[in-house]
């Protein structure tokens, strides 16, 4: 984890070619990628069921959906994580065989950590990006808890607490315990403590949206190839400062991103700089969360990198991973990359993979001018209907005062009564034939 290394200590000219590196990588993926985050929203919105409100081509026309993209997401889902998972043992080795690390990664995977969760959840993703890509990382995490222990003789409580320093408490209060286990018939000592206990300590494992995978160039084969790969995510003001306070980041790299000191005032103001990417906006549009506007909870983007660049100019590119603040283009911190032989903690899953190319083809997309189509055809027949049961009417115009169907008096009720002079000249209702075959079962 990030914050458990040791940043690079480099001068002033190292770090800034760094930071030019990322930056370069960076934008050259924002101008590469757009066509495909859009896709990806799109292709989102056609899963969730999301549909444009319309008046084509009349007020309160039809914009059902079906909904079967979903249906066969979830059918899909449900047949392939059954067949595939259900083996615990998942992995075997390459080349030669060796059961005893079978055993261990498969319960490594499987019972002691999310992995095998991790890739279940990722079967949709996949089925509606094309690539699914899971990240790994080794996690520890503490919680401070509280215990309390009941003594009912001083043999355990001594056990315990050999001495008043091992007990926490003074040499007098100590003494009177003890005396308390001899003196009471029935002795009963409540002992309070706390401790942090450790909730994790693992592997861990992270799905990132293919809309949110950073990745250079946009040729590259396999993530061992790219140049600069990572995860993009936003936090508010709040948390980049906890972050700051706690040492994550660079001192001078802080300053930068909340702003020059003026005048003995203090930093500037930090509130955000950006209302979210795209692909957020429409999660939450989606799920109903109003998006984030006060000045402590605008989001502020980075990226996690891995970035592949020869900085010491000896022609053999070196690893590095750090945190790169994207709107002001600012590298927050970097280390030297740890994992064993260089192997990537991000692996790419595809369930139709392209000759020479890295992104997969998204199944949902295959199907996406179908899912459309049939949509189409249900909101056309709708419509149809809505028109051809409505009831329209032609009108003599002198009585127009008399049958004025847009009055609040005169909308159909049981009783209506309008009174005219010529009942056969008054008005007339229009049939209007419907020509979607409405008898035909198979068309239906």
């Amino acid at each position: 984890k990030l914050a458990k290394l040791e940043k690079l200590q480099l001068g002033p000219e190292k770090l800034k070619e760094l930071e030019k590196a990322v930056a370069r990588r960076y934008e050259q993926w924002q101008r590469q990628a757009g066509p495909l985050r859009r896709r990806l929203v799109r292709l989102n919105d056609l899963l969730e069921g999301v549909v444009q409100a319309t008046n084509f081509p009349f007020e309160g026309a039809s914009n059902m959906t079906l909904r079967y993209a979903a249906g066969m997401a979830r059918t899909f889902r449900s047949t392939f994580n059954k067949t595939v998972y259900q083996d615990p043992a998942l992995f075997t080795p390459i080349g030669q065989s060796d059961q005893m690390l079978e055993s261990k990664v498969n319960q490594s995977f499987n019972a002691d950590s999310n992995g095998v969760a991790t890739l279940a959840a990722g079967t949709t993703p996949c089925f509606r990006d094309g690539t699914l890509v899971v990240m790994g990382s080794w996690e520890r995490r503490l919680e401070r808890v509280g215990e309390q222990v009941v003594y009912e003789n001083d043999i355990d409580f001594a056990g315990d607490y050999p001495n008043a320093e091992a007990a926490g408490i003074s040499e007098e209060r100590y003494d009177e315990l003890m005396a308390q286990f001899l003196s009471d018939p029935d002795p009963m000592v409540v002992a309070e403590y706390n401790y942090d206990n450790v909730e994790y300590d693992g592997p861990e494992y992270e799905i990132i949206p293919l809309a949110k995978f950073v990745f250079y160039p946009s040729y590259a084969q396999e993530i061992r190839r790219m140049e600069l790969y990572g995860r993009q995510y936003s936090l508010s003001v709040q948390e980049v400062k906890t972050r700051a306070k706690r040492h994550r980041y660079y001192a001078d790299s802080a300053v930068r991103l909340f702003g020059e000191e003026r005048d003995g005032q203090g930093a500037q103001a930090f509130t955000g700089d950006s209302m979210g990417n795209e692909w957020d906006r429409a999660k939450n549009f989606i799920e109903g969360l109003v998006p984030r506007t006060g000045d402590d909870e605008r989001p502020t983007e980075f990226i996690d990198f891995v970035l592949r660049h020869d900085l010491d100019g000896d022609g053999i590119p070196e690893k590095y991973m750090g945190t790169f603040a994207t709107e002001k283009k600012i590298l927050m911190c970097a280390y030297s990359y740890r994992l064993k032989r260089g192997v990537d903690f991000c692996v790419a899953f595809r369930f139709v993979k392209r000759e020479g190319r890295f992104l997969g083809a998204s199944l949902l997309g295959d199907g996406e001018d179908l899912f459309n189509q049939m949509d189409t055809i249900h909101r056309h027949r709708n419509n149809v209907r809505m028109i051809a049961t409505s009831p329209v009417f032609v009108g003599n115009e002198k009585y127009k005062e008399q049958i004025d169907l847009s009055r609040g008096e005169n909308v159909f009720r049981p009783g209506l009564t309008f009174w005219v002079s010529d009942t056969k000249n008054a008005i007339e209702q229009i049939i209007i034939q419907n020509l979607d075959q409405p008898g035909n079962s198979l068309d239906e």
